[in-house]
């Protein structure tokens, strides 16, 4: 009985152990905020910007919403899936390449020119929508 016991806690030393380094090796995304998006600058190449921000990404899905700028005026959007789909800057339409990055923290949008230097960036806020349970979506209730 011992031994079995002396057996199973070691086990779950172990387990715990390669638990924890798992958590501590594995890749982390850097965070989508506003202290990244402030250590932008006109002019860096999109490799740069990638090293603050990873690639391009969409960490919240189809159930936020941003605000982005219209004709002026910034105006409430919902966030897509697929953030290559969204236009961030409307007044630069296909001149250069837009990107963008969604997080729970912040959206940021960025125009590289053809040169593939930073041109133009956005930064807006996220609010993130509870998704209703399941027979609400499945009966529109």
């Amino acid at each position: 009985m011992r031994n079995r016991l002396l057996a199973f806690l070691t086990l779950l030393g172990v387990l715990a152990t390669l638990m924890t380094l798992a958590v501590f090796l594995s890749p982390r995304r850097p965070r989508i905020d506003r202290e990244r998006y402030d250590s932008l600058a006109d002019g860096m190449a999109r490799q740069e910007v990638e090293a603050i921000l990873g690639r391009p990404r969409n960490d919240c899905g189809d159930r936020a919403t941003v605000w982005v700028r219209r004709d002026g005026k910034v105006v409430s959007a919902e966030l897509r899936r697929d953030l290559s789909q969204m236009t961030f800057f409307p007044e630069s339409a296909g001149e250069g390449v837009e990107v963008a990055w969604a997080s729970q923290a912040g959206l940021i949008a960025a125009r590289f020119g053809p040169d593939g230097r930073l041109r133009d960036r956005y930064f807006s806020t996220v609010h993130v929508s509870e998704r209703p349970p399941l027979v609400a979506r499945l009966f529109g209730r």
